[in-house]
Parts: C-alpha cells; sequence; structure tokens
C-alpha cells in the first residue's frame, strides 16, 4: 500500500489535510475508490486499518480531516472550534476532494463512506451535490429525529447564546457521549463504546487531536443541520 498526504485550498479560504492510500499494483488495475468522511471528535488518520483492508481488495482509499479536526484544524488548541456555517462548509469540502479524486482517477467509480458525524455529512453532500459518486455507504447514522434532539437542540441554542459559540461545553459534551458506555461493565477507560477492540481504544486516548469537547457553536449548528 502506498500512503500520501496533501493539502487543498477551498472557496471560503480554508486549506483541507488528505490522506491518500493506493494498491501497490497502480490505478490499471483499481477496482474503484472509496473516499471516507470521518465523524466527529476523531481524525482521518484513523482509518488506516481499514484502508490497508480495500487497498488489498484493489480500492484506493482518500479521505480528509474536517474543519475543526485533526491536520486541517492546524493545532490541538483549535481542534473543535466551528463558524457557524461549519457544516455546509465541510460538505462541501467532501465534494471538492470527490472533484480532485475525478481527475487523478478518471473513469474510476467513487463511493462515499460516512460514518457518525460523517455520515450525517455524506447525506448532505448528497443534497448539495447529486450525481458526483457512484454509491454512499452510512455508518452509525441517524434515524428520524426524535424529541429528546428537539430538547438538545435548544439547549444547544441556550448554551451557545449563555457562554459564546467558542466555549467548550461539557454539558453538551456529556449529553451527547455521557451514556454511551452505560452497557460496558466494567468500565476500563471513557471511550470503551468506541471500539470492542482495547488497542483501537487506547490509540484514539493517546491522540491528543481525538476526544476533545467541542464548542457551543458546533453543537449549535450541528443539531439544527441534522
Amino acid at each position: 500500500m502506498h500512503k500520501e498526504t496533501f493539502t487543498f485550498g477551498t472557496p471560503d479560504g480554508q486549506t483541507v489535510f488528505v490522506y491518500g492510500w493506493r494498491p501497490a499494483l497502480g490505478d490499471s488495475k483499481l477496482q474503484g475508490i472509496v473516499q471516507i468522511a470521518h465523524g466527529m471528535a476523531e481524525t482521518a488518520a484513523r482509518y488506516e486499518r481499514l484502508a490497508q483492508r480495500l487497498t488489498d481488495a484493489g480500492f484506493a482509499v482518500y479521505a480528509n480531516d474536517h474543519l475543526a479536526h485533526g491536520q486541517t484544524a492546524g493545532s490541538v488548541n483549535k481542534v473543535g472550534i466551528m463558524k457557524q456555517t461549519a457544516f455546509n462548509l465541510m460538505a462541501e469540502h467532501m465534494a471538492q476532494l470527490t472533484d480532485l479524486i475525478a481527475e487523478r482517477h478518471p473513469g474510476s467509480p467513487v463511493f462515499l463512506l460516512g460514518h457518525s458525524m460523517g455520515s450525517f455529512l455524506t447525506q448532505r453532500y448528497m443534497y448539495l451535490s447529486p450525481g458526483k459518486i457512484s454509491g454512499a455507504l452510512l455508518s452509525g447514522s441517524n434515524g428520524p429525529q426524535g424529541f429528546m434532539l428537539k430538547i438538545g437542540r435548544q439547549i444547544a441554542k441556550l448554551e451557545a447564546g449563555r457562554r459564546g459559540d467558542e466555549c467548550r461545553s461539557l454539558l453538551l459534551n456529556a449529553l451527547t457521549f455521557g451514556r454511551y458506555n452505560r452497557y460496558f461493565k466494567p468500565i476500563r477507560t471513557p471511550f470503551d463504546w468506541l471500539s470492542r477492540d482495547p488497542a483501537e481504544v487506547d490509540k484514539y486516548i493517546a491522540d491528543p487531536y481525538c476526544g476533545a469537547v467541542f464548542c457551543t457553536g458546533f453543537f449549535a449548528v450541528f443539531s439544527v443541520d441534522l
């Protein structure tokens, strides 16, 4: 497997960081492309094991760090700080990456895999940029919006109004992730829910770009746009 990283500039003035993984056999034998949209409070680098499996099967893989995540954030202290327009911008950046992939691999089908927050972005991507991809896969996605999401949306708006958009909200973080560990006994770490593989949980905890408490503005915008 060949690994590379690169960046691209966006119309809104951002610099987006991208990981790329390609099979050793070269483009002539490609089965297609898988573009990955990662989840909240993690980075695209976490998908390298999946990329290995996919490249072994003949697929090239690309994944960008979203706004306020990983290397796109620029530094650890900027992780989780987002503008009000962040949700749509992240989906637009994904579409821009798809265009770059198409230029690199003309004629190859592109499949978009979105996990958790990335699955919500994938849904928005399909609405904003129809026809760009050959298929989409949603992992850990949402169903119909329920009453609790509506309550969470109101709390997020109140928190943002009271404390400012860039305040890191322990309350909203607890409401979002606080119950995830309830089915795990005994609890080894606060992130046991993340994976059944303890090594992956430990790698996540050890990565300073993973597990951040996000700002109130992110929760307010994200809950409205779901």
